[in-house]
């Protein structure tokens, strides 16, 4: 009788536990950013109260929803962010909403990771929000990152800066509200901010791996293979010129 060749399932084991392990012990790829006050003032139309702040936005259709991999601020820690779109992001960056208007909110699927490029806790702490409003005295427009908490409590703002435009509107481009990460549109129409040797557009790793579990060592194994095509960027959405950051 022909004995069969043992099978590599213990080799493969073996393997896949030392090249964890070495993830374990690897140097960080990615410093950690300096932290926020959350003292920003908050822009115009949030509401300072969380439950009442939460109870409009859950009003807002969500036009578009990604699930990207980021670089977390552990050592060579990677998160899964989910950013939806919210509303009408067809926002002109000169002449911004008076009364301020959501274009995103951000939730940091991970249960204990912060996210590295805004300071995104975990969604059981905390929710994020991109707000477009009107810099004072001026009609040009401006979004900031608003911290909202889960439960009871007061929302807060962070990272603030001006919305403007990065690349025009390609012709024939009709799209409609978006919003996403700069370094996963290599192909849409924010090239001109995109970073070079990204994954492609429309991967959506978690519509290939069941569990968030499996999501966050898929996005570790990425991270360590390309590592430099991780570094996150800032936000993106598609305004009325064309993509804005």
């Amino acid at each position: 009788m022909t004995r069969l060749a043992p099978t590599a399932r213990p080799v493969g084991k073996w393997m896949a536990l030392f090249f964890f392990a070495s993830l374990a012990c690897a140097p960080s790829l990615y410093p950690p950013p300096p932290p926020s006050s959350w003292t920003t003032p908050l822009p115009t139309g949030v509401t300072r109260d969380a439950g009442v702040f939460r109870t409009q936005m859950a009003a807002v259709p969500v036009a578009t929803t990604y699930d990207r991999a980021r670089p977390g601020i552990c050592k060579l820690c990677v998160v899964i962010v989910r950013i939806e779109a919210l509303g009408s992001t067809v926002i002109d960056p000169n002449n911004a909403p008076a009364g301020g208007a959501p274009v995103a909110r951000m939730q940091n699927l991970d249960p204990t990771d912060t996210e590295a490029f805004y300071g995104l806790e975990p969604n059981t702490r905390y929710v994020y929000y991109l707000w477009v409003d009107r810099k004072p005295h001026s009609t040009k427009a401006r979004w900031t990152v608003v911290r909202v908490p889960v439960g009871a409590g007061e929302d807060s703002a962070g990272y603030q800066k001006d919305l403007k435009v990065c690349h025009a509107r390609p012709g024939g481009y009709t799209r409609g509200p978006d919003a996403d990460f700069v370094e996963y549109r290599p192909g849409g129409p924010c090239t001109a901010m995109a970073m070079t040797a990204t994954p492609p557009t429309n991967m959506h790793v978690a519509s290939l791996i069941p569990t968030e579990s499996f999501l966050r060592v898929a996005a570790r194994i990425f991270a360590f293979v390309r590592g430099s095509a991780l570094i996150a960027g800032g936000g993106w959405i598609n305004c009325s010129m064309g993509c804005c950051t």
